[in-house]
């Protein structure tokens, strides 16, 4: 019985000049973070470390880290406006997006 995360489907391996194995995968669906219902983005002012923007990781392979971040972000700007999209390539195209939390309106 297997258990864990799935396993994205790798389609090319290949190593860098460093020695690091740098991997082409697919996946089925992503989750990809919203505020309001429109695509979010979160960025890191670093200018008193090193001048420049760090952005964090805004989309996932796992419905269980998207709800993590979700419910991180909530807390620490401490609203309720955060949420994520379901895209899924595979699946109905009329319903190949899901959004959660579900809209109070819809």
């Amino acid at each position: 019985m297997k258990q864990g995360r799935p396993e994205n489907t790798v389609i090319y391996r290949k190593q860098d000049s460093k020695g690091y194995d740098i991997q082409l995968q697919t996946v089925d669906q992503v989750y990809q973070l919203t505020y309001d219902h429109k695509i979010a983005l979160i960025r890191h002012d670093r200018k008193v470390i090193n001048g420049g923007f760090k952005y964090a990781k805004t989309c996932w392979s796992t419905r269980a880290s998207a709800i993590r971040a979700v419910h991180k972000y909530n807390k620490f700007f401490a609203t309720t406006g955060f949420g994520f999209i379901e895209i899924d390539m595979f699946g109905n195209p009329e319903q190949g997006v899901a959004i959660w939390p579900k809209s109070k309106n819809k």
